[in-house]
């Protein structure tokens, strides 16, 4: 295997003496197949996954509840240090174990292939290589699931595995006198979910043999496990490896010919390793027998996946390695069957240390997946533009249905390039026609759907108090939806759990599914201008459902909503959704003018747009405090999403020509706007001072001064953070001092990413990971802060 990349972090670390605590948030890598993802600490520990999907319930969650909550290790049993790392350019992960007797390596990774075309497919399988390069290291493993968020009971059986192709007996006249090869069955019927574990022991150099490997029981009842786990030590030397693979094993009776033995070969004359191959061709597919050249060939396929896709970006600039890395992280994040993108892979991981705001963030959000577009096409995946809603699926009449065609195209967008296109892509949209297919008499749909498709018709969040009931207006389509493009998410608290460090509750799904956010338009239709510049016209047909979402937003642009922060209580008239209204109005009048396409109510366009633009300005800026506010009802309320405000040219539209609107957009932002300089200035401030900024990371807001329903306190918001960093960087056409101070702020902002270059969604005044990591939305405005900064700093060129 290759060597891993130089990012990397030490630690000293003792064996586990059955009283490991939590490990920090910010002391995991990320591993994923684009199905799943498991966090991974530098102690080795697998902490959280979710089988079979990203929103499935967990088997591993020791990074919520340390004693029940199910994981899976491999450790050394000695003192040692560590260092964890991806390979390079890669998803990868590789975790070393040194100390003065010996060096251990564990290669973590969820298998991919390079093509959708290969013959085998996808193995959904966790692989766990664990190997000594250097001396000798004395090894634990320890397997013990946690079915269904450690609510379910399991069975533990240990059987023997014949799966697996078996050393040769030390003596071919006689059987081996070497223990049966065994393999851990983990069923929980209560879940509807199987695990085994099963391994392949080898080696690499001639003067070692292969090390021997016996699992036994692991009785955790007293830690609060509802079933068995599976422990093993083992005293690796230089050149011995031990491939773990943790699946869910395919049901499937296997004829005796099947199972290959030595005994087997030589009475038929050949070789072990021919009948192998012809005994894997008797098995189906999903369940070749294990051997060592398919995991050296799973590894291989898996890093060439990752390299090749990572070779494709464009951005040469001055923090490539942080673009690179965090452009893998959004790879993770994208669910292959529907394009879906995450907003991250984990959940309930608190916002503060013992605090309340613990969030699912296991959903697409419309608003996630149009920012990560418009990040991945600066990096140059322009081919997702390219598949940009197809003509035929529009021809119908206009209807809801069509609106939710458009949007979740997005996800759509993402397939084609993310993945190749290929069986995704086609799975998403079939997936799409059938709810087109079944949609009401009216040629409406529902509200939500299950995740196979059934209609969910309540959108009420009984969750809340009454006062504070968000439903869903029939005409609206929800904000969010789950990666298999249905709309029920429902919420719900596990207090069995101990939660991170004990911040309770653990929730998961998410009430907000059914909150009003109009904001979402706004940055969908930027989503849409934006593909345009890069992308192929748009079609008749689809400009008119397009055209729609406009008239859409102006029929509903005096509404209150929950906005971006999704607070929890009174819908109000927040600056930051009225901003992101204007943006949708303004750039179906720019796709209009720029395509010159048709557009009867073109002249009520314009006067809605510039009517909004001054309501904002009359509404939403506080004079006395020169600032924009959080809402109109909140005029003292400082909120740094309205960051946001030059990011999308609202402070000073300009009307470039289209050969000329790429370099002009970097310096013509409305920048000089002293409305907004004010309001930057503000949040810049320290909160002793009514700012929002401390030590150079902004928080969302004041939540001391201001109620949104949810109560607690939470940590400096990285989002946030990353557009004030952008602001500045804008800014710095007209003012060379706020281009410094950006660059300086992103330095800075970089050293809080962890060893791996990942970030979490929000960061402590200590300096401390908080949120739910990896955070999509993070590594999108990071690459857009790098992006333009490098645009600025070198005169466009990155």
């Amino acid at each position: 295997m290759s060597p891993a990349s130089t990012a990397f972090a030490m630690n000293i670390c003792q064996p586990d003496a059955g009283g490991r605590g939590y490990i920090p948030l910010a002391d995991h890598g990320l591993i994923g197949n684009l199905h799943t993802a498991a966090l991974i600490s530098i102690d080795g520990s697998v902490e959280s996954y979710c089988v079979p999907n990203f929103d499935s319930p967990s088997v591993f969650a020791r990074i919520l509840d340390k004693d029940k909550g199910g994981h899976f290790s491999i450790t050394p049993t000695v003192p040692f240090t560590t260092k964890q790392s991806y390979l390079p350019n890669s998803n990868i992960l590789q975790t070393k174990y040194l100390n003065e007797d010996g060096v251990a390596a564990v290669t973590d990774f969820l298998p991919r292939q390079p093509s959708s075309a290969t013959a085998r497919p996808l193995l959904a399988w966790l692989i766990r290589r664990v190997e000594v390069i250097r001396g000798t290291m004395p090894i634990r493993v320890e397997c013990a699931p946690a079915f269904n968020y450690a609510r379910s009971p399991h069975t533990t059986t240990l059987e023997t595995d014949t799966s697996v192709a078996l050393a040769a007996p030390s003596s071919p006249s006689s059987p081996s006198s070497a223990p049966p090869h065994l393999k851990a069955v983990f069923d929980s019927p209560d879940a509807g979910l199987k695990l085994d574990l099963r391994y392949v022991s080898e080696y690499t150099l001639d003067d070692v043999g292969e090390p021997g490997v016996q699992l036994h029981y692991l009785d955790l009842e007293e830690k609060g496990h509802k079933g068995q786990g599976v422990w093993t030590e083992i005293l690796l030397k230089e050149g011995q490896v031990v491939t773990f693979v943790l699946r869910t094993p395919p049901d499937v009776a296997l004829p005796t010919q099947a199972h290959p033995t030595h005994q087997a070969a030589r009475e038929m004359g050949i070789s072990y390793d021919k009948l192998v191959a012809g005994a894997s061709t008797l098995r189906p597919p999903e369940d070749p027998i294990l051997t060592k050249s398919l995991m050296r060939e799973l590894f291989e396929q898996t890093n060439k996946y990752w390299t090749a896709w990572i070779g494709r970006s464009t951005y040469t600039g001055a923090w490539k390695e942080a673009v690179n890395r965090s452009a893998l992280a959004l790879k993770l994040l994208i669910f292959e069957p529907t394009g879906a993108v995450v907003a991250s892979p984990t959940f309930s991981l608190p916002e503060y240390i013992g605090g309340t705001r613990n969030w699912d963030y296991r959903a697409s959000w419309i608003r996630d997946s149009s920012f990560t577009l418009y990040a991945l096409i600066r990096l140059g995946f322009t081919y997702e533009a390219n598949g940009a809603f197809p003509p035929y699926l529009l021809a119908s009449p206009l209807s809801r249905a069509q609106l939710f065609l458009v949007f979740c195209l997005p996800y759509a967008f993402l397939t084609r390039s993310w993945l190749g296109g290929g069986a995704g892509a086609a799975a998403y949209m079939e997936f799409i026609f059938e709810r087109v297919r079944t949609r009401d008499p009216d040629g409406s749909l529902k509200i939500m759907y299950g995740l196979v498709g059934s209609s969910s018709s309540d959108c009420v969040d009984s969750r809340l108090p009454p006062r504070a009931h968000l439903t869903c207006p029939k005409s609206s389509p929800p904000n969010r939806y789950t990666i298999h493009g249905d709309k029920d998410f429902p919420e719900e608290e596990l207090w069995h759990l101990d939660g991170h460090k004990g911040s309770k509750p653990v929730r998961i799904g998410n009430g907000a599914i059914d909150h009003v956010q109009l904001d979402i338009y706004g940055e969908l239709m930027d989503c849409i201008y934006l593909s345009q510049k890069f992308g192929k016209p748009l079609g008749y047909d689809t400009w008119v459902a397009v055209r729609d979402i406009v008239e859409f937003v102006i029929a509903h642009v005096h509404e209150p909503d929950l906005s971006i922060w999704e607070v929890r209580n009174r819908h109000r008239h927040f600056v930051y959704s009225k901003v992101m209204m204007w943006v949708a109005i303004d750039r179906g009048i720019r796709l209009a003018e720029k395509r010159s396409l048709p557009c009867p109510r073109r002249n009520e366009w314009y006067a809605a747009r510039d009517a909004l633009y001054e309501e904002i300005m009359a509404k939403g800026y506080n004079k006395e405090k020169q600032f924009f506010a959080q809402s109109y009802e909140d005029q003292d309320i400082l909120d740094s999403a309205l960051l946001i405000m030059p990011l999308v040219f609202f402070s000073t539209p300009e009307e470039e020509e289209e050969e000329e609107e790429e370099d002009a957009d970097v310096l013509c932002v409305g920048q000089a706007d002293p409305r907004f300089l004010n309001t930057l200035k503000a949040i810049l401030q320290s909160p002793e001072r009514g700012g929002l900024t401390s030590n150079g990371l902004v928080y969302r807001y004041d939540v001391s001064k201001t109620d949104d329903g949810v109560g607690g306190d939470e940590g400096t918001f990285c989002l946030c953070t990353l557009w004030c960093i952008e602001a500045l960087a804008r800014a710095g056409g007209y003012d060379k001092a706020m281009l410094n101070k950006a660059i300086a702020m992103f330095e800075d902002f970089l050293q809080y990413s962890n060893h791996l270059g990942l970030c979490t969604e929000e960061i402590s005044d200590a300096g401390e990971a908080l949120g739910n990591a990896v955070q999509g939305f993070t590594h999108v405005t990071l690459i857009s802060a790098a992006y333009n900064l490098s645009r600025m700093t070198t005169k466009g060129s990155v």
